[in-house]
């Protein structure tokens, strides 16, 4: 689960294809090939998703900025 508590929004998406997620995400949604992202979520809000398989998932998560973008990034280890 992701809490903004940034003044501004951000966006998250994962790098590394999930396939198939949980039956229901929060704010994330997928693509045909199974990588998953939001679109922007606002100061004081959330988006979760859960695994349905065991693996590493990288992800990245951009925010706004005065200058344009800043992008973090961070690995999930799921394991049953």
């Amino acid at each position: 689960m992701w809490f903004n508590h940034d003044p501004e929004p951000i966006t998250i998406r994962f790098t590394t294809t999930l396939g198939i997620a949980c039956k229901a995400p929060v704010n994330f949604y997928s693509d045909l090939f199974g990588y998953y992202e939001t679109g922007q979520i606002p100061q004081g809000g959330t988006a979760s998703i859960c695994f349905i398989y065991d693996g590493s998932y990288e992800y990245e998560v951009k925010r706004l900025v005065n200058k344009g973008e800043e992008i973090s990034e961070g690995t999930i280890i799921a394991h049953e």
